[in-house]
């Protein structure tokens, strides 16, 4: 099992085997608006260690859902990955948050690395940081 961590902040995995990988992200939200009822980590593996930077010697990926309650979420998610391109070995990973949540009855994704960005078409201002708060929205590294 692969470790990163990602509490709207994401830390280091441990060794990958040389197969479908399985990586354990910790994720802790508050205060998500109301309209978004359910967050996203997803993952991709690469076998280049400047992979996560420049999708060199890309894998495979993975995502995995998890509700939000009342805003929040803390706990860990097990993101599975599916190794597409081959069995590695794999060397780099790269996490990421999202939120999927309601508007005019659509179902939208927004990647929460757009949120601080006020020109993104994704940018919705009920889901703005909170003034301090440190976001960490994505993780990469190397095992």
């Amino acid at each position: 099992m692969i470790r990163a961590a990602l509490a709207l902040a994401l830390a280091l995995p441990a060794a990958a085997p040389a197969q479908d990988a399985l990586l354990e992200v910790p994720v802790r939200v508050a205060r998500v608006p109301a309209a978004a009822a359910v967050g996203s980590v997803t993952c991709a593996v690469f076998a280049d260690p400047t992979g996560p930077a420049s999708n060199v010697g890309y894998l495979g990926s993975g995502a995995r859902w998890f509700a939000l309650a009342n805003g929040a979420f803390a706990g860990r998610i097990t993101v599975p990955v599916k190794f597409d391109a081959g069995p590695g070995p794999a060397r780099a990973y790269r996490c990421a948050l999202y939120f999927i949540f309601k508007e005019e009855g659509r179902t939208l994704t927004l990647a929460a690395g757009r949120l601080a960005d006020r020109a993104a078409a994704e940018h919705r201002p009920a889901f703005a940081a909170a003034p301090g708060a440190r976001l960490v929205h994505e993780v990469t590294g190397t095992f």
